[in-house]
């Protein structure tokens, strides 16, 4: 069963699914350019068998929060992917 959360990271909030045991190994499945975590869906039914699916969704993207600015980067993808990580 696929659960929806949210995470405050790097000034913004992201939603993220989790579709796992919190005792298993992490397995975190990012999206591309224009992506969102329902992607994931058909392999995160699969993974979770043996690891803890997670799919967060990039600040612009799906259900998280949009930069007010408009205007996006690389810098600050990485940024929230691994404050995203160091959350768990």
């Amino acid at each position: 069963m696929v659960v929806e959360k949210f995470v405050e990271v790097n000034g913004t909030t992201l939603r993220y699914l989790d579709w796992g045991a919190d005792e298993r190994r992490t397995f975190v499945m990012l999206h591309g350019i224009h992506g969102h975590a329902r992607e994931w869906d058909r392999l995160a039914e699969a993974v979770r068998l043996i690891r803890r699916p997670l799919a967060p969704e990039m600040r612009g993207h799906g259900d998280s929060a949009r930069n007010p600015s408009g205007e996006y980067s690389v810098l600050e993808y990485v940024t929230d992917v691994g404050e995203f990580i160091a959350s768990l």
